[in-house]
Order: C-alpha cells, then sequence, then structure tokens
C-alpha cells in the first residue's frame, strides 16, 4: 500500500482510483512493478507528493521508490 501524507490546505490525490500490478515469478530484481502518480495543488515546496510504501500484509524483500 502507498500512503499520502500532506500538511498543507489543499490535499493531495492520486491520478487514478487504484493501481493494480502483477509480477511474474521469473521477474528479474530491478524490473519496474508499477507507476504511481499524486498531485497537490498546493504551490511551491507544499505542492511537493512525496510517496512511501506501508507494510500491509505481506511484503517481503527489498523495495524502492524512484522518482520519475
Amino acid at each position: 500500500m502507498v500512503e499520502l501524507i500532506d500538511v498543507n490546505d489543499n490535499a493531495p490525490a492520486f491520478t487514478q482510483s487504484s493501481y493494480t500490478a502483477v509480477v511474474p515469478e521469473n521477474a528479474p530484481l530491478d524490473w519496474s512493478v508499477s507507476q504511481v502518480e499524486a498531485v497537490d495543488p498546493d504551490e511551491q515546496a507544499g505542492g511537493i507528493v512525496e510517496y512511501s510504501l506501508v507494510n500491509e500484509g505481506r511484503l517481503e524483500g527489498s523495495h524502492e521508490l524512484h522518482k520519475v
């Protein structure tokens, strides 16, 4: 699960209502699983969106988020 946190007056929102990804069993370690996007209408630093993974059950191994 990806959690969005905001401290400004406009809430960030994902550009899709949900995201689904399937990882093949033989996918390479550096394989990109999915890409998500959220926008925040606040100006300047208040409009910067940062992502983090939240452990909602069985997340095993290492997980990285890359800014695009």
